[in-house]
């Protein structure tokens, strides 16, 4: 991980730092219920959630939220409920006008000029989102922010810019822009996790280094098909996969990429034909 942070001091933690004054937590209201977390194991925290006061205050039960925890917070030793669905912040600003910062950053600039949710309070889509900035957007992300403490592959990482940048207003949410580059990026990345966990499910993980960079090209060239055919959503490509690794030599027959290129049915549609042809149970015409 740290190789792929270039512009980010990177320090490995077997386990959680010490909580002091500077850290909050930042933890996803999508993933879990935030504020009872907080209210179980915190008597007199400080919480805010990201999307109060804003435009997007009509899903504020799926907000992220900012806390600041008690001295005597329990939430630091009670780590496992939360670290894969948050991050931990390091901040010297008072928690009014980081959450203004942060506020600013809840949805960013696509290169069409729309808007897209930045979902940087999950450990994943921070790191995506760190190793694909420049040194000067990494600054300008952080603002107030001196570090991030994210949880990955059991073991913790405080990630530092080199500099901090300027503390935005909750009204300037946009002014972040994420560039094509990026976006092309995070796509590989995506079509590479998709195919090793194809790999895993279909048995590649265990399997010598030659037959296993066999089989991942094997499956990528079936996922490229797949695409082709229009079972470009994740549950749709898994049930090709499936078919083709069952069927390898009746899955290319005239009868089945027939079956599989009727765009008049929908995705779902033609794969039950083809697994009704796969497996004999075809009706008659």
């Amino acid at each position: 991980m740290p190789e792929q942070l270039s512009h980010l001091r990177c320090v490995r933690y077997g386990e959680l730092p010490a909580a002091d004054d500077g850290l909050y937590l930042l933890l996803d209201g999508a993933l879990l219920n935030a504020p009872r977390l907080v209210y179980e194991h915190d008597s007199n925290p400080q919480l805010e959630q990201l999307y109060r006061g804003t435009r997007h205050a009509s899903a504020l039960g799926v907000s992220p939220c900012l806390v600041k925890p008690s001295i005597d917070s329990q939430l630091w030793t009670e780590e496992h409920r939360w670290n894969t669905s948050g991050i931990v912040i390091r901040s010297e600003l008072p928690m009014a006008q980081l959450i203004d910062h942060l506020r600013s950053l809840i949805s960013a600039r696509l290169p069409s000029g729309q808007l897209a949710y930045l979902r940087y309070y999950s450990p994943e889509w921070l790191l995506r989102l760190l190793s694909s900035f420049t040194a000067t957007e990494v600054s300008a992300f952080a603002g107030p922010v001196s570090a991030w403490v994210v949880f990955r592959e059991n073991e913790w990482f405080e990630l530092a810019p080199d500099c901090t940048g300027d503390c935005r207003s909750a009204s300037e949410e946009g002014w972040f822009t994420i560039r094509s580059a990026q976006l092309e990026q995070w796509e590989q990345e995506q079509r590479e996790q998709f195919l090793e966990r194809m790999a895993d499910h279909f048995g590649g993980a265990s399997i010598d280094e030659q037959e296993g960079l066999q089989r991942r090209e094997w499956l990528s060239q079936l996922i490229m098909r797949a695409n082709e055919y229009g079972f470009d959503r994740e549950h749709l490509c898994i049930h090709y996969l499936e078919l083709a690794w069952a069927f390898p030599d009746q899955i290319s027959s005239a009868s089945i990429i027939s079956s599989l290129t009727d765009r008049t049915q929908a995705g779902a549609a033609r794969l039950r034909r083809v697994e009704e042809q796969l497996f004999g149970l075809a009706r008659e015409a």
